[in-house]
């Protein structure tokens, strides 16, 4: 799928986090080690989805979301089945626009805007 590969295209110049601010009950240090020690392609949609809830909020920040927006909206663009949710990843838009308002999206570069942009009219149509 394009947009896919206009994602991963577009976030290459974000570095992965070294480790997620965290604390232990949010998101455990081996859950951190198994969520970034995986290729952002292949990042284990079941793991993905226990960052994302508590993403920025009260594991990570604004950069460390960034990373991992385009395996997100990968997932939400390929519908995997991940356990107790089986359709689209992206199952709270009002929560995920929320997050990339709080990780600045306003200021990211146009690429990254125009992908983000395509990819969540693909998941919404």
């Amino acid at each position: 799928m394009k947009v896919i590969e206009n994602l991963y295209s577009a976030f290459k110049d974000v570095s992965k986090p070294s480790i997620l601010d965290a604390c232990d009950h949010c998101m455990p240090i081996e859950d951190q080690k198994t969520l970034l020690g995986q290729s952002l392609e292949t990042t284990d949609p079941a793991i993905l989805w226990h960052y994302i809830g508590d993403a920025i909020w009260t594991v990570g920040d604004g950069s460390d979301f960034k990373y991992f927006v385009p395996r997100l909206l990968d997932l939400g663009l390929t519908a995997y089945d991940y356990g107790d949710f089986t359709g689209n990843f992206i199952a709270f838009p009002e929560t995920f626009g929320k997050k990339l308002a709080l990780a600045d999206f306003d200021t990211w570069d146009k690429a990254k805007h125009d992908v983000v942009d395509d990819a969540i009219l693909t998941i919404m149509t």
